[in-house]
């Protein structure tokens, strides 16, 4: 199956990064309809391509806190 055709919903914080580290566009129920984050190379980008860090950086360890409500961009 095309990775672009997948899609999870309600999926929690640990199985949203497997699937940006399986090269899936995420996003939270919290999220505007434009706003998502990517994986390239282990490092996390939003849809601006601004930088937001690893896993175990502030931005995905700290800041976002919600440990459900995650899903593919495709799910909404």
């Amino acid at each position: 199956m095309d990775i672009r055709t997948e899609i999870y919903s309600n999926v929690s914080k640990e199985e949203a990064y497997k699937l940006m580290k399986q090269g899936h566009k995420i996003c939270h129920e919290c999220y505007t309809d434009d706003e998502y984050l990517i994986m390239k190379d282990n490092i996390i980008y939003d849809e601006n391509g601004f930088r937001m860090g690893t896993k175990y950086d502030e931005f995905w360890s700290k800041i976002q806190r919600w440990e459900t409500g995650w899903m593919t961009t495709n799910a909404r």
